[in-house]
């Protein structure tokens, strides 16, 4: 392997060594091979207007791509922002900002070292954060509770 190059299984292709793709590419190592998510329900930085679920809305789409999206059953489950480095409040608030077009259940900011994972709540709009990834069974069981 070219250490100027990472391969992302997701893309099919081969993409720049930079340390957000990195921490892209090592997150996407662990939910594939340990956590049991599949592969065919996974998109990576697709825009916002390539979302299945959003194709025929006639709401406007900002130009904004997701690093990484989960979806279930066509619908999207998991929204990842990941960081070259340790994030702060605007990484929240953007995750945050990007998932109120998106709409999926869960939200997570992944930098090195470190992943939190929000989940929302639908009654308050609110999100309740905790660290680490849980599999690809247990967030759809916690997202549907």
């Amino acid at each position: 392997m070219s250490t100027s190059k990472l391969f992302c299984p997701i893309r099919r292709q081969w993409v720049a060594n930079q340390p957000e793709e990195v921490v892209r590419q090592e997150l996407l190592e662990q939910m594939l091979h340990k956590l049991g998510y599949p592969q065919e329900g996974i998109g990576v930085e697709k825009s916002l207007k390539q979302m299945p679920h959003l194709a025929l809305t006639s709401t406007p789409l900002p130009s904004r791509r997701a690093d990484i999206v989960c979806f279930c059953q066509g619908h999207p489950l998991l929204l990842i922002e990941c960081k070259a480095v340790r994030w702060n409040s605007r990484a929240v608030s953007q995750v945050i900002g990007y998932n109120y077009y998106l709409g999926a259940s869960a939200i997570a900011l992944a930098a090195p070292e470190k992943f939190q994972l929000g989940l929302l709540k639908p009654q308050s709009g609110e999100y309740t954060f905790s660290e680490g990834l849980p599999s690809y069974p247990e967030l759809i069981a916690r997202c549907q509770a």
